[in-house]
């Protein structure tokens, strides 16, 4: 992974690439197709191509990655409710909205809360 993609887990960036693939297309068909379909070239074009897969990798990638921060121990819960560890799914804690989460009985201060859905 790049320096500039060092912060953020492989799982992120595999993710934030496969929705700025989608929307990207999507948006590139809808704001570039009649320019692309008439077979037109320009560092012009290209440029706003790759501007137009960019903007949903960026916003997926950082906001994911604020998500994720929020689920550490220390972060404040903001719906409250039970969360299980994604290192040991057998742990899990319920916490009130605006309540800390706590370290993970099993793997301390490197837990990884995420919500238990219903």
């Amino acid at each position: 992974m790049t320096a500039a993609l060092a912060p953020f887990e492989r799982h992120m960036v595999v993710r934030a690439i496969k929705v700025a693939l989608v929307v990207g297309t999507a948006l590139t068909i809808v704001n570039l197709g009649r320019e692309l379909a008439s077979g037109a070239t320009s560092l012009d074009l290209a440029l706003r191509v790759a501007f137009t897969y960019s903007v949903p990798f960026i916003v997926s990638l950082y906001s994911m990655r604020g998500t994720a921060e929020e689920l550490r121990p220390g972060a404040r819960s903001r719906r409250g409710g039970t969360y299980v560890c994604r290192g040991c799914p057998g742990a899990a804690v319920s916490v009130a909205p605006g309540e800390r989460l706590p370290p993970c009985p099993q793997c301390g201060p490197n837990a990884r809360w995420v919500p238990r859905h219903a």
